[in-house]
């Protein structure tokens, strides 16, 4: 669960604005096909999946709405209820305050869109695309991200689909490592002022900025910093006692459902290795008491747990740069980091690795 709610850039419009009923797009349509006789558009907002329509008469139609955001929608002669087959629908980028044509035959495969700047834009970006897949057969190698989304801001600076290149650029900020953060800042730098200086997209460069400090502070071959906090009973307990042992730092709450989830991977790991010499210190960002001591209960989690019921200022999380849980670190015996956000097989593929003899 991760602390920020990311998605970062989302060019949103104030919710006051959305408010109001005159529409900021309208897209005027002209189908040759006599069996059409409505066509829809769908798209995806903070509620799920948008749907709005248009009936068609004497070939014509129009479809008005009001969007918040750049957003990728798709056009169809299939209802909601349907699932349409790739030539009976056609992609397309809106963006608000937009005023185009459409033109096609019942099956929308031969749309011709004319009027539309972002519609432009996302077509190039899927000829990108497209010859990025033809050279990936040829070198399993090549990088997706740098070669259609980096490539695409890096040529077309003042395009409106800037937003959308980066979020496809950047994926799941999870998975962000520090060695990806220049790259990642330097397309930052290229997005519009009004993007930048939201106050989520600020947050989002926060984030970025401690995964380089903290990589190099708790990255993999660092020493894991000492601390000493309360356990369950109110007694000091203190990283560093584990010395001599394997011990798993792992980072969690009572109230995070993946945490919840990955533990009876954790306790089967404890229980398999825990006679070999494996140790967990589990570290709760919780703040109630009982609601901690009642999960440990529940998940039976029979190892050391500690916490200052401080929630996410919970001194450990600034010390060890956790921005998400479930999270953990894998220590060894003389207290040097070896693995950090090993779930699932990840963790018992590793344990077995270390305790193969």
């Amino acid at each position: 669960m991760n602390k920020f709610a990311l998605w970062i850039i989302n060019m949103a419009t104030p919710a006051a604005l959305l408010a109001q009923t005159d529409p900021d797009f309208r897209i005027t349509g002209q189908v040759k096909d006599e069996g059409v006789k409505e066509v829809y558009l769908s798209y995806f907002t903070g509620h799920g999946l948008q749907t709005d329509s248009a009936k068609v008469i004497n070939h014509a139609y129009t479809l008005t709405g009001r969007i918040g955001s750049g957003m990728l929608v798709s056009m169809s002669s299939v209802g909601p209820d349907d699932i349409p087959t790739p030539d009976k629908l056609v992609s397309l980028f809106l963006m608000p305050s937009e005023n185009f044509s459409i033109v096609h035959s019942g099956t929308f495969s031969d749309a011709v869109i004319t009027g539309s700047a972002a519609n432009t834009e996302y077509q190039k970006l899927m000829v990108m695309a497209k010859t990025y897949n033809a050279k990936k057969d040829k070198d399993p190698g090549a990088g997706e991200k740098e070669e259609v989304y980096g490539r695409f801001m890096r040529e077309n600076p003042s395009s409106p689909l800037l937003a959308f290149a980066f979020n496809n650029y950047v994926g799941d900020p999870r998975a962000i490592k520090g060695e990806d953060v220049p790259g990642i800042r330097s397309l930052f730098d290229m997005l519009p002022d009004s993007i930048r200086n939201a106050p989520n997209s600020q947050a989002f460069i926060k984030q970025l900025d401690n995964k380089v400090t903290f990589d190099k502070a708790v990255g993999v071959g660092q020493s894991a910093p000492d601390f000493t906090q309360n356990d369950t009973a109110g007694h000091p307990v203190t990283l560093s006692s584990f010395r001599g042992r394997y011990v798993l730092l792992d980072f969690w709450a009572s109230w995070c459902g993946p945490c919840r989830q990955e533990n009876p991977a954790v306790v089967k790991a404890y229980h398999k290795y825990h006679d070999k010499g494996f140790e967990i210190l589990g570290v709760s960002l919780d703040q109630s008491e009982s609601s901690w001591k009642k999960a440990i209960r529940d998940d039976k989690l029979s190892w050391t747990h500690v916490s200052d019921l401080k929630y996410w200022n919970n001194a450990l999380v600034k010390m060890y740069g956790v921005q998400g849980v479930p999270q953990n670190f894998l220590i060894d015996p003389q207290g040097t980091i070896i693995a950090r956000g090993l779930r699932g097989e990840d963790l018992q593929n590793k344990l077995a690795e270390i305790y193969k003899n």
